[in-house]
């Protein structure tokens, strides 16, 4: 997942490419990209933002 993401966010491979690089299919690609951004976001909330937030009381606001 992190391959992914890193391909098309830091790299700044296209989609196409990124598929190809990896051997995702499109629909698979996507769902990856959305995972990755949820896991990005989770992380940032939890670490960066509210810091004095547990990861239960982010999750459950």
């Amino acid at each position: 997942m992190a391959k992914v993401f890193m391909l098309r966010e830091l790299v700044g491979l296209e989609a196409e490419e990124v598929c190809r690089e990896t051997g995702l299919s499109d629909a698979n690609y996507w769902v990856t990209m959305h995972r990755a951004r949820l896991r990005l976001r989770e992380c940032l909330e939890i670490r960066w933002f509210n810091q004095s937030k547990t990861k239960k009381e982010i999750c459950h606001a």
